[in-house]
């Protein structure tokens, strides 16, 4: 579910730069191109939080939703550059390759123009298996 909310903002950062179409180019500087999308990455169940293992239960409500946010950015000329930031302690390789490759396949983006951030907050939820739980 968290990936599936990860690769849509992603896309949604992407979709907005794309549907901007071409400018044309004014003078010798270069011109720029931005899209920016943002979604809401909260659970909608209680879950185990990110960073407090002596913690005995899981999370109890949401104090303030977590978000994720693309910026699409595009020089004349160069190729498209997608920063993606997330409030979670982290991002898995696996999640990030399953993202890049979503982002590959329907946009033609190569993994390498496709940034991923995590604030590394303490205050999200834990999605790697946990011992015990």
């Amino acid at each position: 579910m968290r990936m599936l909310r990860l690769s849509a903002v992603a896309w949604l950062g992407f979709a907005a730069f794309a549907s901007a179409g071409d400018a044309p180019a004014t003078d010798e500087s270069a011109s720029w191109q931005a899209g920016a999308a943002s979604a809401v990455i909260t659970p909608k169940q209680d879950m185990w939080m990110s960073g407090y293992a002596a913690r005995k239960k899981p999370s109890e409500g949401v104090a303030l939703d977590l978000y994720a946010k693309a910026l699409a950015l595009k020089a004349d000329g160069g190729a498209p550059l997608v920063l993606v930031t997330t409030d979670l302690m982290g991002i898995r390789r696996n999640v990030r390759d399953a993202v890049a490759e979503r982002c590959q396949a329907e946009y033609k983006l190569p993994p390498e123009r496709l940034l991923l951030n995590a604030s590394h907050t303490h205050c999200g939820p834990e999605y790697r298996p946990r011992a015990g739980r």
